[in-house]
Order: C-alpha cells, then sequence, then structure tokens
C-alpha cells in the first residue's frame, strides 16, 4: 500500500473538489492517514464503519482515495523528480533543526553514514501531517566525488521506488530543493534494532526465528526485483512497537561493479574499494568477486547467528580488521553448540544455558552453519529456501540442512505432529519432559531423576513405532500413537500413579487439540482420578480442563457438576490467579452456552482480572478471556463490542510472533465468524480464505479448526448464492465430517452440507446427509449435541423442504421447532426470526399470498431489530417479500424493496456476487414488466 505523501499530485487532484472543507482539512488528513495505513480488508471495514455512521467526511473521503489508487496504478513513481548536480549542494554543515526540505520541515538528525545524514522531519505545508526520514546526501569538495554520491543516491530512490513490500521501509517521496539538494523522504520508522527488540523482550528462540522470517521474506522480495541490499546488519533492520520489520538503507543496494572512488570509511568500512559492513561481509564481497544473492544470505546467516547466539561466528584471537577479514575467508564458522552461552544471554532468550546450547547445536545449528558457508553454492540457492528451512524446523520436521537419522525422525514425527494440533506452547515436548520439567518444578520428591528418566524411556518406546522408515505396517498415525501411550500408562507406571496422571495430562491435551475430544475426556478422567487419590492438589487443574471438555462435548450438566466440586477451593486459591482465570474462563463459557450471557459476561470478566495479574493486560491468557468475551457479545447480536474484543485478540497475534500457532489460528477463525455472524460477509469470506490457507499448511486439512473453516466458508458460499463453487467443495464435506470427534462440530458440519445439498437442487438424492440431519433434527441417536445445534437442523430441515416445494412438510418441521423452542429455557431470538422467514416463504408456496407477506414483513422487522436494521441478513430476509408482492401485482413496491437492496448487498457481500448479480436481474426484468402484473416466477428461498 503507498503512502500519502508518496502520491502528492493526488492531493493536488483531489483538493479542487473539496474547496468547502475548510477547518475540516486537518481532520479529513487524519482520517486519509488512518486509512492509508489500513491492509485492505481492515480498510474494508474501517469504512464500513464510517458509512454506518454517515460521516460527514466520507465522500471526501473516498474521493481522495480513489484519487491516490488511480495516480499508483498510473505508475507515478515512473517520473521521479531529476536528480542533479548543476548546482552546489548545500553542506551538511548548514543543516538544522527548523530548516524546510522541500514540503518539509526538518526537527533532529536521525543519524549519519557514509554517504548522507538522516533527519526525522514532518510535513510543513499543512496539507496533511505525518513524520517522515528525510535523508540528505553530503556535500564532497570532488566533482567526480559528489558525481558518484548523486549517482548512488539516484540508484537506492529508483531502487526503493520499484520495491513495495510490508517490511521494506517505503519511499514516500523524493526531490530537490531550490538550492539543488537532492533529498528522498522515507519511512520513519519508530523501532529499536532486531537484537535489541527480541533481547528487550526476552524472546525465546521460536519466537527469534518467527520474527526473522519477516526479514527473509522482504530480501526475497527485493531479490525477486534484482535488488541486492549488501549491507544487511542489525542496525538496518528495525523492529516496530508491533513486532513488524522494517527493512531500511539500500543506499548500496545494487551497486555491483564500475563504482569508481574511493570514500571515507565511517561505520560503512571501506574494503577493496567497495563498501561493506566488515562483520556482516560475505567472503566474496572481501575478496572484490562479483556478487550474488548468496551475499545477502551470508549476511543475514551471520544477522540470525547474533540473534540466536547472543556472538558472532568468529572467535578472534585478536581484535582487528584483518583478523576479522581472515576469519571470515579462512576460518570454519564456530557451531553454535561449541560454547556454553551465558547465563545472561540464555536469559534473554527464556531459556537456560545448557537448554540453549541443545537446542542450537540441532536442526536450528546446522541451518546457521549452511547459511554461513565459504563458497555461495554451499549455501541456501535463495532467501526463500531459507526461509523454508527455518519453517521446517518450527514445524518440527527434518531440515534440509541436515540428514536425519531414524532416532531424529522419530522425535521430529512427535515435534510435527506437535505443531500441527497446536502445541507450540510445548505440549508433546512436555511429555518428553514430563518427569522432568514438570515434576521438578511440581513434586520434590527424591526419586525425580528417576522419574525423568522412566519417562523419557517411555515416550522413546512410545513413538518409535511412529518413524516411518521402522514402522512394519505403513506409516502410524499420531492418534494410535496417543492411545497406545494411555494403555503403556498404566502397565509401566501402575504403582507411580502422579508420574502416570503427569503423562497422561499432557496425552489428554494433544488428544483435545487434535479433536479426539471422546478420548481426551476418557484420558482427564483418569488423570483426575489419579492426581486426587494421591492427594495432589494438582487435581483442581485437572478438574476444570475436564469441565471445559465437557462442556465442548455438549454435556454441560456434567460440566456444572464438576465446577461446582471445586468452587470452593478455587474462591480460596487467591495466590493462584491461572486455576482463578482458568476456572472463571470455563464456567463463563458454559454460561454462554445456556444462553446465561449475563452471568457468562461476568464470570470472563472476574476471568479476566485474574489473567491480567498474571502478565497484564498484554498476556496470552488475558487475549484467551477476551476472545470469550467477543463470544458472548456476539451470542447477543452486539456486533461492534464483538468485533472491538476479535481485533484487539488480533492485534495481540500480530504483535507476538511467538504466539503458539493453535491459539493464532483460532483468532483468525474467531475472527473470521465474528465477521461472518454480523453480516460482514466480504470481509468475512477475506478472513476465511487467508486463514484457511494457513491453518491448511500450519495444521493440515483434516484438523479441527481447518474443518470449522470449511464449514464456515460453505456457510458463506450459501449467503452469496454461488452455486458452482458450493458444487466444488460438497464432496470435501464427507471426510471432514468423518474426521470430526465433537458431538456439536459434527452436527454443524452435517447441517451446512445438508443445506448446500440442497440448495443445489439434490435434496431427493441427499442420502446420508439427510438422514444425519433428520437423525440430529429429531433428536435420535446423537443425543449429545446441545439444543442450540437440534433447533439449527429443524430449522435446515424445513429450509430443504422448500427448496424441493414442500411446503406442507416445511409445515410439520416449523410446528417442531416451535414446540422445541417453547420447552426451551434460551429464545435464541435469532433462529425464531429465521423460522418466521421459512413460514413466511412456506405461506407464499401455499398460494397465501397475504398472509406470506405480513408474516415476511413481521419476520424482516423482527430482524431489524434482533440484528441490526443495517445487518446483511436482514436485508436477505426481507428480499423473500419479493414474490408474494410480485403476485399481488404490486410492481412497484418490488422494485422499492430491490432498490433499498442492492446498495447494500454490493457492499457487505459484493457487486460481483451471485446473489448480488441475482438481484440486479431481477430488477432489469421489472423495469421491462409490462403494466399488467406479471406471473412470478417459482418461489425463491433468499437465505
Amino acid at each position: 500500500m503507498q503512502a500519502l505523501v508518496y502520491s502528492l499530485p493526488v492531493i493536488s487532484a483531489a483538493a479542487p473538489s473539496i474547496p468547502h472543507l475548510g477547518a475540516d482539512w486537518r481532520e479529513l488528513s487524519l482520517l486519509y492517514e488512518q486509512a492509508d495505513g489500513l491492509d485492505a480488508v481492515a480498510r474494508g471495514s474501517w469504512l464500513a464503519r464510517l458509512r454506518a455512521e454517515r460521516h460527514r467526511l466520507l465522500p471526501d473521503l473516498e474521493r481522495m482515495l480513489e484519487a491516490s489508487r488511480l495516480a499508483m496504478r498510473g505508475g507515478f513513481l515512473e517520473a521521479l523528480p531529476i536528480l542533479d548536480i548543476d548546482d552546489e549542494p548545500a553542506s551538511s554543515s548548514d543543516w538544522r533543526a527548523g530548516a524546510r526540505v522541500g514540503a518539509y520541515r526538518l526537527l533532529r538528525q536521525l543519524g549519519s553514514g557514509g554517504m548522507a545524514e538522516v533527519w526525522l522531519a514532518e510535513r510543513a505545508d499543512g496539507a496533511f501531517a505525518r513524520r517522515v526520514a528525510v535523508k540528505l546526501p553530503y556535500e564532497h569538495p570532488s566533482p567526480s566525488r559528489r558525481q558518484s554520491f548523486v549517482e548512488r543516491f539516484r540508484r537506492e530512490r529508483d531502487i526503493l521506488a520499484s520495491l513495495d513490500h510490508p517490511n521494506i521501509a517505503k519511499l514516500h517521496d523524493a526531490g530537490v530543493s531550490e538550492s539543488g539538494q537532492p533529498w528522498l523522504a522515507l519511512e520513519y520508522v519508530d523501532g529499536k534494532t532486531i537484537t535489541g527488540w527480541c533481547d528487550e523482550r526476552r524472546l525465546d528462540l521460536h519466537g527469534r526465528v518467527g520474527l526473522f522470517r519477516q526479514v527473509l521474506l522482504a530480501v526475497q522480495h527485493a531479490h525477486a526485483n534484482l535488488v541486492l541490499h549488501r549491507d544487511l546488519k542489525p542496525a538496518n533492520i528495525l523492529v516496530t512497537q508491533r513486532g513488524e520489520v522494517r527493512l531500511l538503507d539500500f543506499g548500496i543496494a545494487k551497486l555491483l561493479e564500475g563504482e569508481g572512488g574511493a570514500l571515507d570509511d565511517t561505520a560503512l568500512t571501506r574494503q577493496a574499494g567497495r563498501l561493506l559492513t566488515l562483520e556482516y561481509a560475505s567472503p566474496e564481497q572481501i575478496q572484490g568477486l562479483a556478487l550474488t544473492t548468496a551475499c545477502d544470505l551470508y549476511s543475514l546467516g551471520v544477522v540470525l547467528y547474533e540473534l540466536l547466539c547472543g556472538e558472532r561466528p568468529y572467535e578472534l584471537a585478536r581484535s582487528s580488521a584483518a583478523a576479522l577479514e581472515d576469519a571470515i575467508l579462512y576460518v570454519e564458522p564456530r557451531s553454535p553448540a561449541s560454547k556454553a552461552p551465558s547465563v545472561d544471554v540464555a536469559a534473554a532468550r527464556a531459556t537456560t544455558p545448557a537448554r540453549l546450547r541443545k537446542v542450537l547445536g540441532g536442526d536450528l545449528g546446522a541451518v546457521l552453519l549452511h547459511a554461513l558457508a565459504k563458497r555461495p553454492t554451499d549455501r541456501y540457492r535463495s532467501a526463500e529456501s531459507f526461509c523454508a528451512d527455518l519453517d521446517r524446523w518450527l514445524a518440527g520436521l527434518p531440515v534440509q540442512a541436515t540428514s536425519p537419522t531414524v532416532w531424529h525422525r522419530t522425535i521430529a514425527f512427535v515435534r510435527r505432529h506437535a505443531l500441527a494440533t497446536a502445541l507450540a506452547s510445548g505440549a508433546v515436548v512436555a511429555i518428553v519432559a514430563a518427569g522432568g520439567s514438570a515434576a521438578y518444578q511440581a513434586v520434590r520428591a527424591r526419586d525425580e531423576a528417576q522419574r525423568a528418566v522412566a519417562a523419557r524411556e517411555f515416550v522413546f518406546d512410545l513413538f518409535k513405532s511412529a518413524d516411518p522408515n521402522a514402522a512394519k505396517n505403513g506409516p502410524t498415525s499420531i492418534r494410535s500413537v496417543l492411545a497406545a501411550g494411555v494403555r503403556r500408562s498404566e502397565e509401566r507406571f501402575r504403582a507411580r500413579p502422579v508420574l502416570r496422571a503427569e503423562i497422561l495430562q499432557q496425552i489428554g491435551q494433544v488428544q483435545a487439540r487434535l479433536g479426539e475430544k471422546a478420548d481426551a475426556l476418557d484420558t482427564f478422567t483418569t488423570v483426575v482420578e489419579l492426581l486426587r487419590s494421591a492427594g495432589d492438589p494438582r487435581w483442581v487443574r485437572a478438574q476444570v480442563e475436564l469441565a471445559d471438555l465437557h462442556g465442548r462435548m455438549g454435556t454441560t450438566a456434567d460440566a456444572f457438576r464438576l465446577l461446582a466440586e471445586v468452587e470452593p477451593i478455587v474462591e480460596r486459591a487467591e495466590t493462584n490467579p491461572e486455576l482463578v482465570s482458568s476456572f472463571h474462563l470455563n464456567k463463563g463459557w458454559l454460561l454462554q452456552y445456556e444462553g446465561r450471557f449475563a452471568d457468562a459476561r461476568a464470570e470472563m470478566e472476574r476471568a479476566l482480572t485474574a489473567a491480567r495479574t498474571i502478565a497484564g493486560d498484554d498476556g496470552e491468557r488475558a487475549i484467551d478471556v477476551v476472545r470469550g468475551l467477543a463470544a458472548v457479545e456476539r451470542a447477543q447480536s452486539n456486533w461492534a463490542a464483538a468485533i472491538a474484543h476479535m481485533d484487539e485478540a488480533a492485534a495481540w497475534t500480530r504483535s507476538h510472533p511467538q504466539a503458539p500457532i493453535n491459539q493464532v489460528i483460532g483468532v483468525g477463525m474467531e475472527e473470521e465468524w465474528t465477521r461472518l455472524n454480523a453480516g460482514d460477509y466480504r470481509i468475512a469470506a477475506e478472513l476465511a480464505e487467508s486463514t484457511a490457507k494457513r491453518c491448511r499448511e500450519l495444521l493440515g486439512e483434516l484438523t479441527e479448526q481447518c474443518i470449522v473453516l470449511l464449514d464456515h466458508r460453505v456457510q458463506l458460499l450459501l449467503i452469496s448464492g454461488d452455486r458452482a463453487s458450493i458444487a466444488a467443495v460438497l464432496p470435501s464435506l464427507r471426510p471432514a465430517h468423518a474426521a470430526l470427534s465433537s458431538p456439536v462440530r459434527k452436527a454443524s458440519l452435517a447441517i451446512t452440507a445438508a443445506r448446500a445439498e440442497a440448495a443445489l437442487g439434490g435434496v431427493a438424492a441427499a442420502g446420508d446427509w439427510m438422514r444425519s440431519l433428520r437423525e440430529l433434527a429429531e433428536g435420535g441417536s446423537d443425543t449429545s449435541a446441545p439444543a442450540a445445534e437440534k433447533l439449527k437442523a429443524t430449522l435446515a430441515m424445513a429450509e430443504c423442504e422448500l427448496r424441493r416445494g414442500n411446503a406442507e412438510a416445511a409445515h410439520a418441521w416449523l410446528d417442531r421447532f416451535a414446540d422445541l423452542q417453547a420447552r426451551s429455557a434460551v429464545p435464541f431470538d435469532a433462529l425464531r426470526v429465521r423460522a418466521a422467514v421459512l413460514r413466511g416463504i412456506a405461506l407464499g408456496l401455499r398460494g397465501d399470498d397475504a398472509a406470506a407477506l405480513r408474516t415476511l414483513r413481521a419476520a424482516a422487522d423482527d430482524a431489524d431489530a434482533v440484528l441490526g436494521p443495517s445487518h446483511t441478513l436482514a436485508t436477505v430476509y426481507r428480499l423473500n417479500m419479493l414474490w408474494p408482492l410480485l403476485s399481488m401485482g404490486r410492481l412497484a413496491d418490488g422494485a422499492q424493496l430491490l432498490d433499498t437492496a442492492l446498495p447494500s448487498l454490493r457492499l457487505r457481500v459484493g457487486g460481483d456476487s451471485p446473489l448480488a448479480r441475482r438481484v440486479e436481474e431481477l430488477r432489469a426484468q421489472l423495469g421491462k414488466a409490462p403494466e399488467r402484473s406479471p406471473v412470478p416466477a417459482p418461489f425463491e428461498v433468499f437465505l
């Protein structure tokens, strides 16, 4: 996204159309700045809110944004100002705070290098407010040197103009002052070096590698545009407070040959007539050889080595430039595990020296040494392949930089599935160390060491069969390995119940995150029994987890009973805020399931208070509670509050690269679900696509999170009326349904699948889907699904009957719904509205147009009250009034109905959606209708 200062002609183009603004100009500028700083999805949502609020400056803002888009598309930067040196440029000593450079006022010097000085500046012409970093080349007395500097400056400008990447500091503006001083206005990055930022936050190795990925993506973009940076070092890699990387200083980029002239030494040390920073320079840079992208990859290897190890890769006998040169050329980089790191270095990485050394001695060390190979051909082929190997390490997969042994493959199997089941927080690692770190911290018994050894041996034996080369009967699934672990734990640790409970607790967490909730329920029940019989106080926390599982399985009565049993203990546990927070959060979820929203909100607010005593407002546990509060607001159709909560959670995941992947995907899923429920279908579709892609890549297509996202996608397709896409995705729903274990999730997907098949006209041959739906609606064997899902299934049966024109059968299902709802303690207002719409459609199919119109109008008014008048679903429901209106000859009213619906549909669903196109088609047909009332088309269902 280009920045406002970058597109000066846009302002002059937009200004003539808004002379009336006057004092509103500053507010409009601030709005433009805010819009310019948002990505496409966030900007669309933000503009939608302004439209809903009928903001008085919205038309002017939209004209400015459109002008900016057209200017960018027109190649504004292809005609940058010519940098000339006919006039003597101002001396660097002439620049002072308050001086003007182009449209900018200098505020203070930020730094200086071998070629230029950089100043913090602000826009001084009053057009809008923005701070930038203005780069000014030095004056040099020699014309040849000045020519070389200006040429470098011109090349830097052209390079930055060719790069458009979120992790590369942007060029906003460029020009030549009246005195002939060339200048660049760059994005001002208020941040710290990548090493300082990570150390300050004590970021662990996973977090550091995750952050470094942003650097690799930026360099990959530069290389794809044929740009070599040549000076990659921490000082040129800044990180903002939000955890976003910005790559800076392309001053010597791509200037590979014919650089005549020598420059004074500065931080950019002069070597063999070339500019470089020696500590991060590649061997070929020092030797003056032709450079390729491999030189940048070597520098990145040094940066990553320093980021992870706390020092650079060469240990010098003497400190001098010559000694460092020799080391880079002839000495192999020190193995990351060859020297024990200091306590301070390890602490800055949230670990111990022994643990840090061990991790750096594995695959991660191999990646570093591969990047630092002396010969360019021995390094990674590209920044993309470098990033791919780091992704393998993050995912627990064997990296390409090493040859894995059988044991290595076995451990990698565990790590791979740990990540795929959202165990970035270390659940499987905790299994391996169950007798180690967990026991050391919780149990101070004499046999701690023996317990650690026993646990490790158990896990090694358990996962040996998972090695794909060792398994005799083909690949072993992680689910079967975990089930075997439960069985074997009883055989091996029958006499050691606490150790068995510790191992089973970790296995249960893995099972739950895999979606094997029924297995997890049995496992956690055993954990509670073992710990409680042993008198271990951890049984309380285990029982809270067990209650949470019951709630997710739909057995809420059991969940409430378990929580009530431990509530007196929790109330006395003021010194254990983690337990208190977990208890109240789980209780809040249970209350939310039952529709007791005020009580649910109160419980979650108590959970939030406790969570913030652990890690402040920015803690991971606090964000989990914020997600719960969003669900409560969502259930009550408080869309603004729900979106605000999810925006907070999403911002947290973006600013925490080390966040567990399970939480990142979960937040993305709930953010999309919130938008879907709020009627922001276009935004929901964009979020669903990006989150689902990431989910499939990191967790696997048939994990619960990815299946839920698939369910949501089909629901979006049903609303938009995209039958072609529904037909394409329908075959994937059967294996997805089979992979689910949660009755709630299975019920939801079955409902969606049956509705999808009905929308395609396949109700008569729906087969298993309709049988599953009917069984659920009739309350057959699947009694574990909660009341809400059974009510939804009943309405889905009515909808399916309506789609094949069977009004009588639909009425019977709607009567059943009314009976079930009357016996429910929860109002389910949104479902009630939907039922009224379906009943109105059924009346229309019967030919009772007047009754149909009355019922549909009342349902639409009810939808306005329950969902909000601007909610897209309220608009869609109201569209069903078209058919009785046409049948009654009220063409003008029908046309007005379509005219009112179209703007909202174009905005919230998309003008190119099948639904919007169908409404436009109907409006066109209505405009051509003869004076007499046309015979209405078959009743269409807008749902």
